[in-house]
């Protein structure tokens, strides 16, 4: 959807996240902000378990790597 877009194809609606860098370049603009809904970033709830799985500390760290990443850029 985003090689589409900047192609000129057409509209992506896409979280903003994922077209942050081709709108600073210029490649794609924002159209109906104003529509758009905001996304604050991800939320989990889980227990104060010592005991929580591998695969759930996987998600854990790709969730904060993924917010670092947003922060920075």
């Amino acid at each position: 959807m985003i090689d589409a877009a900047i192609k000129g194809f057409g509209i992506a609606y896409l979280p903003e996240d994922m077209v942050a860098q081709h709108v600073r370049s210029g490649e794609l603009v924002i159209v109906l902000d104003d529509w758009s809904p905001k996304f604050d970033g991800y939320y989990i709830y889980y227990p104060t378990s010592r005991q929580n799985s591998a695969a759930f500390k996987v998600i854990i760290d790709a969730l904060r790597h993924h917010d670092a990443r947003r922060k920075r850029g």
